[in-house]
């Protein structure tokens, strides 16, 4: 697979690669602001969420095209789209990235739903054998991996405004983000 990365104006670093076989247009954006870099257990986790939750206040009526997850050192937002749906999905995701809306009560409420996720994994035997088989396995500044430790649900707890924001603010620049777009051969 051949690639370049090139970069905009404003520092927006992306890559344009022809994949064979594909039959959608598949972009991802990748902003290097994962759970490694939480001050607060979850933080990155809960503005993952609200991307969307702020996303869909604002626009109920539109296609939402991308799913997002937060691992390791990414944030990813990915959507696999049809060409005549590219713009309309480029707009979504710079208006749901660099456009979001957060209030105390929208955190609060992805604050349990975050919860609520980490809850139910706790409970799945595959979610402990995995966090069992990567144990040390990662270095960064918070133990997500450590989902069992009451400590990780008492972190997600007193995540404040301030902390979501400082973390937006901290990580997501133009400079800290890469955008791939594979497309049809």
């Amino acid at each position: 697979m051949q690639y370049r990365i090139a970069q905009s104006k404003n520092k927006f670093r992306y890559s344009v690669m022809p994949v064979q076989g594909l039959k959608s247009i598949i972009i991802e954006l990748y902003v290097d602001a994962g759970f490694f870099y939480d001050e607060k257990i979850g933080t990155s986790h809960i503005l993952e969420h609200l991307f969307f939750s702020s996303y869909k206040e604002r626009h109920p009526d539109i296609k939402d095209y991308f799913g997002g997850t937060t691992m390791g050192r990414y944030m990813r937002f990915r959507a696999t789209i049809h060409l005549k749906d590219f713009e309309k999905a480029i707009i979504q995701l710079h208006d749901m990235v660099f456009n979001i809306s957060l209030s105390f009560k929208m955190i609060e409420k992805e604050k349990n739903i975050v919860i609520n996720e980490l809850s139910h994994r706790l409970e799945s035997p595959f979610m402990r054998l995995y966090e069992e088989t990567l144990k040390g396995r990662f270095i960064g500044k918070t133990p997500y991996l450590n989902l069992s430790d009451i400590s990780a649900l008492k972190s997600i707890r007193s995540i404040t405004i301030q902390d979501v924001k400082k973390h937006y603010n901290d990580y997501f620049t133009s400079d800290n983000c890469i955008i791939f777009i594979g497309t049809p051969l």
